[in-house]
């Protein structure tokens, strides 16, 4: 086998083995929750997961996807001196473009809130 393809498949059963234990976690967590409170709450949770999550999306901003590409290609060139210098640089962007939302969603969290109380109100 030669080292490219070597290399490939193994980042991506990392990557297959991280996704299916965040599902299964997820599974876990939905099962406990079903358990635990009645459907109409679980439905407000199920739409404030999806709204978090398309918030997450938007603040990846595909930063993961780069740092699994270039942190896997300087580790594969043993330029670990870069793949730090990567790792670093995505964390500083992660940082500051999560504290932008997270302010925004704190300034417009008491909007929201009215909002989603108004429409389970009328129901």
């Amino acid at each position: 086998m030669d080292k490219p393809f070597h290399r490939l498949a193994k980042g991506s059963s990392y990557l297959l083995l991280g996704n299916v234990t965040s599902s299964i976690v997820g599974a876990i967590f939905w099962i406990i929750l079903a358990k635990i409170i009645d459907a109409q709450h679980i439905g407000a949770s199920m739409v404030v997961v999806a709204l978090m999550t398309t918030l997450v999306a938007f603040t990846g901003s595909g930063i993961q996807q780069a740092l699994a590409k270039y942190v896997a290609e300087y580790n594969a060139n043993k330029d670990y001196a870069k793949a730090k210098r990567v790792i670093r640089l995505g964390l500083i962007v992660s940082l500051i473009i999560s504290s932008i939302v997270a302010v925004i969603i704190l300034l417009l969290a008491d909007s929201i809130g009215l909002a989603y109380s108004s429409s389970v109100m009328k129901e």
